[in-house]
Protein backbone atom coordinates (compact mmCIF):
# COMPACT_ATOMS: atom_id res chain seq x y z
CA UNK A 1 0.00 0.00 0.00
CA UNK A 2 2.55 2.45 0.65
CA UNK A 3 4.23 1.63 -2.33
CA UNK A 4 1.42 2.40 -4.37
CA UNK A 5 0.67 5.81 -2.72
CA UNK A 6 4.26 7.04 -2.96
CA UNK A 7 3.97 6.10 -6.75
CA UNK A 8 0.50 8.02 -7.15
CA UNK A 9 2.48 11.19 -5.35
CA UNK A 10 5.15 10.79 -7.47
CA UNK A 11 3.24 10.34 -11.14
CA UNK A 12 1.16 13.38 -9.44
CA UNK A 13 4.50 15.50 -9.73
CA UNK A 14 5.65 14.24 -13.03
CA UNK A 15 2.15 15.16 -14.69
CA UNK A 16 2.39 18.69 -13.25
CA UNK A 17 6.04 18.92 -14.32
CA UNK A 18 5.10 18.00 -17.85
CA UNK A 19 2.55 20.61 -17.71
CA UNK A 20 4.23 23.16 -17.35
CA UNK A 21 6.86 21.95 -19.36
CA UNK A 22 4.52 21.93 -22.44
CA UNK A 23 3.23 25.12 -21.80
CA UNK A 24 4.98 28.03 -23.20
CA UNK A 25 5.18 31.33 -20.60
CA UNK A 26 3.07 29.38 -18.24
CA UNK A 27 3.53 30.70 -14.97
CA UNK A 28 5.37 28.72 -11.96
CA UNK A 29 3.97 28.70 -9.04
CA UNK A 30 4.43 31.26 -6.02
CA UNK A 31 4.04 28.79 -3.18
CA UNK A 32 3.68 25.26 -2.73
CA UNK A 33 2.41 23.18 0.36
CA UNK A 34 2.80 19.68 1.16
CA UNK A 35 1.46 19.19 5.27
CA UNK A 36 1.67 16.54 6.48
CA UNK A 37 1.74 14.55 3.24
CA UNK A 38 5.88 13.56 2.93
CA UNK A 39 5.37 11.12 6.23
CA UNK A 40 4.34 8.62 3.13
CA UNK A 41 7.29 9.10 1.13
CA UNK A 42 10.72 8.09 1.68
CA UNK A 43 13.11 9.60 -0.82
CA UNK A 44 11.84 13.22 -1.50
CA UNK A 45 15.05 14.24 -3.84
CA UNK A 46 12.83 13.02 -7.06
CA UNK A 47 9.70 15.07 -5.53
CA UNK A 48 12.15 18.24 -4.50
CA UNK A 49 13.60 18.44 -7.97
CA UNK A 50 9.75 17.88 -9.72
CA UNK A 51 8.38 20.90 -7.44
CA UNK A 52 11.86 23.17 -8.44
CA UNK A 53 10.23 22.47 -12.40
CA UNK A 54 7.19 23.95 -11.91
CA UNK A 55 7.82 26.60 -9.14
CA UNK A 56 8.63 29.96 -9.82
CA UNK A 57 12.02 31.77 -9.15
CA UNK A 58 11.92 32.56 -5.63
CA UNK A 59 9.21 30.59 -4.98
CA UNK A 60 8.34 28.58 -1.14
CA UNK A 61 7.68 25.69 -0.83
CA UNK A 62 6.53 24.54 2.89
CA UNK A 63 6.61 20.94 3.98
CA UNK A 64 6.27 18.66 7.27
CA UNK A 65 7.94 15.44 7.76
CA UNK A 66 7.99 12.81 10.76
CA UNK A 67 10.85 13.36 12.38
CA UNK A 68 14.16 10.98 12.37
CA UNK A 69 16.51 11.58 15.64
CA UNK A 70 20.10 11.70 13.94
CA UNK A 71 23.83 11.53 15.74
CA UNK A 72 24.48 14.46 18.44
CA UNK A 73 26.93 15.75 16.05
CA UNK A 74 24.65 17.91 13.45
CA UNK A 75 24.92 18.68 10.06
CA UNK A 76 27.32 21.39 8.76
CA UNK A 77 26.18 24.45 7.49
CA UNK A 78 27.47 23.82 4.30
CA UNK A 79 24.89 21.25 3.82
CA UNK A 80 26.73 18.70 3.92
CA UNK A 81 26.80 16.01 7.11
CA UNK A 82 29.66 15.58 9.80
CA UNK A 83 32.05 12.98 9.55
CA UNK A 84 30.07 10.64 11.76
CA UNK A 85 26.69 11.11 9.83
CA UNK A 86 28.45 11.16 6.46
CA UNK A 87 29.07 7.13 4.79
CA UNK A 88 29.23 7.67 0.91
CA UNK A 89 27.62 11.33 0.60
CA UNK A 90 24.66 10.65 2.04
CA UNK A 91 23.02 11.00 5.63
CA UNK A 92 23.20 8.14 7.97
CA UNK A 93 20.36 8.76 10.32
CA UNK A 94 20.41 6.53 13.64
CA UNK A 95 18.11 4.29 11.92
CA UNK A 96 16.72 0.94 13.60
CA UNK A 97 15.11 -1.95 11.98
CA UNK A 98 12.43 -0.57 9.61
CA UNK A 99 9.55 -2.73 9.35
CA UNK A 100 10.10 -3.39 5.10
CA UNK A 101 13.74 -4.13 4.05
CA UNK A 102 14.53 -1.93 1.07
CA UNK A 103 11.64 0.92 1.78
CA UNK A 104 13.94 2.84 4.19
CA UNK A 105 17.56 4.99 3.06
CA UNK A 106 20.27 6.84 4.30
CA UNK A 107 18.43 9.67 5.99
CA UNK A 108 14.65 8.51 6.04
CA UNK A 109 13.03 5.32 7.74
CA UNK A 110 9.75 3.69 7.64
CA UNK A 111 8.65 3.24 10.62
CA UNK A 112 6.56 0.82 12.11
CA UNK A 113 3.45 2.97 11.98
CA UNK A 114 3.75 2.92 8.16
CA UNK A 115 4.81 6.52 7.99
CA UNK A 116 8.51 7.96 7.22
CA UNK A 117 10.59 9.85 8.94
CA UNK A 118 13.55 12.16 7.64
CA UNK A 119 16.63 13.52 9.42
CA UNK A 120 17.30 17.14 9.13
CA UNK A 121 20.76 16.33 7.93
CA UNK A 122 18.79 14.75 4.41
CA UNK A 123 16.29 17.44 4.13
CA UNK A 124 19.40 19.70 3.87
CA UNK A 125 21.21 17.45 1.41
CA UNK A 126 18.01 16.93 -0.77
CA UNK A 127 16.70 20.71 -0.68
CA UNK A 128 20.26 21.79 -1.90
CA UNK A 129 20.68 18.95 -4.56
CA UNK A 130 17.30 19.81 -5.85
CA UNK A 131 17.89 23.18 -6.55
CA UNK A 132 16.04 25.24 -3.61
CA UNK A 133 17.57 26.53 -0.36
CA UNK A 134 16.36 26.25 2.86
CA UNK A 135 14.83 29.07 4.08
CA UNK A 136 13.60 27.56 7.56
CA UNK A 137 13.91 24.32 9.52
CA UNK A 138 12.09 23.98 12.55
CA UNK A 139 12.92 20.65 14.21
CA UNK A 140 11.23 18.38 17.13
CA UNK A 141 7.33 20.39 16.45
CA UNK A 142 4.69 18.61 17.60
CA UNK A 143 2.72 17.91 14.07
CA UNK A 144 0.38 15.89 15.10
CA UNK A 145 -1.21 13.67 18.16
CA UNK A 146 -1.45 10.05 17.89
CA UNK A 147 -3.60 8.29 20.74
CA UNK A 148 -2.87 11.38 22.89
CA UNK A 149 0.83 11.17 22.42
CA UNK A 150 2.82 14.05 20.10
CA UNK A 151 3.81 12.98 17.17
CA UNK A 152 7.49 14.97 16.48
CA UNK A 153 8.38 16.19 13.25
CA UNK A 154 10.49 18.74 10.87
CA UNK A 155 8.86 21.94 9.82
CA UNK A 156 10.52 23.06 6.27
CA UNK A 157 10.56 26.04 4.24
CA UNK A 158 12.14 26.28 0.75
CA UNK A 159 13.20 28.97 -1.60
CA UNK A 160 13.77 27.92 -5.20
CA UNK A 161 16.94 29.34 -6.15
CA UNK A 162 16.93 32.15 -8.50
Amino acid sequence: MICQYHDLLLAAAAAAACYFAAVPGAPGFDLLVAADVFVYIGELLPVLEAAATVAADRALFAFSTEMLPTPSEPCSSNNTCSSSENRGGVCQAAAAAAPAEGLSGAGYVLQATGRYAHSACYLRQAAAASGWQLVLLKEAVTLRYNEGLPILGNLCVLQRCA
